[in-house]
C-alpha cells in the first residue's frame, strides 16, 4: 500500500456551497463531493493544511515540487479552466477572478449540521447556502 500522510482536521473560512447534491449522494467515482467557493476569503487555514501535508509527505523536495506545480494544489482559481463550463467555456455561476474554490470529497457519508449545530440530513443542504467545512487534508503517492 502507498504511503499516505493524513493531516489534522481544520475548519475552512466561510464558503458558498455549490453542487450540494453531492453531499448526500455518491457520484460516478463512488465519492460524496461538494464545491466550496471562497469569495475574497483568507485562505490561510487551507494553505497551512496543504503546506503541512506536502512537507510531511515529501519533505523539502515536495515543497519545491508544489511551488513548481508538480503537486496538485487543491485551491483552484475562480477564473481557471476548472471554473468553466466544458461545452461553452463560460464561467460557471458564482465563479470569477475574485473567488477561489476547492472540491473536497469523501468515501464516507458527509455529516452536515444546521445553524443550530444540530445534525441535519445532507440531502436537505442546498446549493447557494453559506457554511463552513471541516476538512481532513491528505496526500499519497
Amino acid at each position: 500500500m502507498a504511503k499516505m500522510f493524513i493531516g489534522e482536521n481544520f475548519k475552512t473560512p466561510l464558503a458558498r456551497i455549490s453542487y450540494a447534491q453531492g453531499l448526500g449522494k455518491v457520484n460516478d467515482d463512488g465519492k460524496y463531493a461538494v464545491t466550496l467557493i471562497f469569495p475574497n476569503a483568507d485562505l490561510g487555514p487551507i494553505k497551512t493544511a496543504v503546506a503541512n501535508v506536502v512537507t510531511n509527505q515529501w519533505g523539502e523536495k515536495g515543497v519545491e515540487r508544489f511551488k513548481n506545480g508538480l503537486i496538485k494544489n487543491p485551491i483552484i482559481a475562480g477564473d481557471s479552466k476548472s471554473a468553466r463550463n466544458k461545452q461553452s467555456g463560460d464561467l460557471n455561476p458564482g465563479m470569477g477572478p475574485d473567488v477561489s474554490f476547492i472540491r473536497p470529497w469523501s468515501k464516507q457519508p458527509i455529516k452536515c449540521f444546521g445553524p443550530d449545530v444540530l445534525p441535519m440530513d445532507a440531502a436537505d443542504v442546498r446549493s447557494g447556502w453559506w457554511g463552513f467545512g471541516v476538512l481532513t487534508p491528505f496526500a499519497w503517492h
